[in-house]
């Protein structure tokens, strides 16, 4: 992920860069949940993890939502294990459908690089310059599943981990919360 942040970062795009440290995939977005609310979607979830097996997984190609032409998010785009990975996040949903908002778009795995500037323009020489970037693709596993919590500040997103459990093994690997 650096490798490619450093890449780009350079062209002196407009765009809030994510912190190696702080990059993940997100399988549910749930908004605010109360915090008494949270031992309840920790145990929904909990099955969910323990019957998915890990994933192996490769951070691949770089992309842009909405579009390459109007780039306002820059990620990296997955390949592997992307079927069970979208079981995974299909399993979750149904568990914990009576949290957060529904998704309207269908599940787009990656991982977050940078997002644009409020108010700024999207840089128009996004396709060009991704182009020349030569990037092998980076394996890795997928073999936990975390609850975040993410609070919103001046310095960026703070996140911790409120559960973790690892994919197909029963107890929590730790309770955080």
């Amino acid at each position: 992920m650096r490798d490619v942040a450093d890449a780009l970062a350079p062209q002196g795009w407009p765009m809030r860069w994510v912190r190696p440290d702080l990059a993940h995939l997100t399988l549910r977005f749930y908004g605010n949940v109360a915090s008494d609310r949270v031992p309840d979607l920790a145990a929904r979830i909990a099955p969910v993890a323990q019957s998915a097996q890990p994933l192996q997984l490769e951070a691949t190609t770089i992309g842009a939502f909405p579009s390459e032409h109007r780039p306002r998010v820059i990620w990296l785009g997955l390949a592997g294990d992307i079927g069970p990975l979208g079981v995974l996040a299909a399993a979750v949903t149904t568990a914990t459908n009576d949290y957060g908002p529904p998704e309207r778009r269908p599940f787009a795995p990656h991982i977050t690089l940078a997002r644009l500037r409020d108010g700024a323009a999207a840089p128009s020489d996004f396709r060009q310059v991704v182009a020349s970037v030569e990037r092998p693709a980076v394996p890795f596993v997928a073999d936990r599943l975390q609850l975040i919590r993410s609070v919103l500040g001046a310095g960026g997103p703070t996140y911790s981990t409120l559960h973790e459990w690892r994919l197909g093994a029963a107890p929590e690997i730790d309770d955080h919360g």
